[in-house]
Parts: structure tokens; C-alpha cells; sequence
């Protein structure tokens, strides 16, 4: 999590209006620096979490966990399966550093350099905005965070998909 309370990672997900229905298909691909507690990685001593790690799976785009919206930075090619498309991925921010005993280090920075390693391929990847701690693409991005949860928590419409979410397009170019 940041200093905010929203954790952050990247999410592979099938356009809007192509996602499943059905909660149980695992129509996208989750990836994330996590220090989340559970039965294999249990609480470090003297900390609320455990130790930082890796994080790569299968998905489905609303169960993915407490996903508030979606923010829209590459547009990737739709004839190409996401577990296609989530193998390029993995191989580029798996990576990235993922930093131990860092009470500054957040899942905010694994992102930002996950970001960063991704736009340096080029291609489709090009258009990934540069974000920086403190910057203004970062200020628009946890803005739009406390936008979406404020619409999710006055909302009477229950979330039966991934579109029913907050949505940003932050491409650049």
C-alpha cells in the first residue's frame, strides 16, 4: 500500500466491452509487488506485513481484489491472448526491484518503475505516461483513486463488471 492506503499494480485486461460476465473466468493477468499476509508468506516479525515479493497471476478483471478503477496507460493488440500478452509482460517487470526493510518503499514505486521498464520497449508500450513521486501524472492518478472511491461508495449500482468501475485513459501522445 502507499501512503495513501491504495495499493497499486498493473492490470492486463481485456477491452470494456470484451470482459466475461461470469466472476469465476480469470479474463485478465494481475501483476504486483505485494507484502500481503497469508498461509505461504507470513507476518514478518515486528512489521503488519509480510516480506515484499513478486506477484504475477491470473485474474478475473472485477475479483481481482479491491480494485477501486481502472486506469488505461498501453492499448496492447486484441488478436493476441492475454496469456500471450501477460508472458511479455512478466518477462520485462519481473525485474524490477522489489526492496526489503525500506519503510518508504511502497507498491507505488514497484509500479512506477514497472511503468518505466515497460514504455522503454517502445512499440504499443510507447504511449505509458511517466510517473514520478510527487509528480503531476502521479497527483492525477491518486486523485482519480479518491474520485473512484467516492463514486463506488455513493453509488446504488452494484459492480457486476469490470466497466461498472471508474475508468481513465492517461495515454500519452
Amino acid at each position: 500500500m502507499d501512503h495513501n492506503g491504495l495499493a497499486q499494480a498493473l492490470l492486463l485486461a481485456p477491452t470494456l466491452r470484451n470482459e466475461s460476465a461470469d466472476i469465476s473466468v480469470k479474463d485478465s493477468h494481475l501483476f504486483q509487488a505485494s507484502n500481503s499476509v497469508n498461509e505461504f508468506h507470513p507476518q514478518k516479525p515486528g512489521t503488519r506485513g509480510a516480506a515484499w515479493r513478486y506477484e504475477n497471476k491470473p485474474v478475473n478483471s472485477l475479483r481481482s481484489g479491491n480494485m477501486i478503477g481502472r486506469i488505461l496507460v498501453a492499448k496492447q493488440s486484441s488478436t493476441v491472448p492475454v496469456p500471450d500478452l501477460a508472458k511479455r509482460i512478466d518477462m520485462v517487470v519481473k525485474a524490477v526491484r522489489v526492496v526489503q526493510d525500506d519503510p518508504n518503499w511502497t507498491c507505488r514505486i514497484w509500479v512506477e518503475e514497472a511503468l518505466d521498464a515497460l514504455r522503454a520497449l517502445g512499440d504499443q508500450f510507447a504511449v505509458i505516461p511517466e510517473v514520478t513521486n510527487g509528480g503531476a501524472v502521479e497527483n492525477r492518478i491518486l486523485e482519480f483513486g479518491k474520485e473512484a472511491m467516492e463514486k463506488i461508495r455513493n453509488s446504488t449500482k452494484n459492480l457486476l463488471h469490470a466497466r461498472d468501475l471508474p475508468h481513465k485513459d492517461m495515454r500519452v501522445g
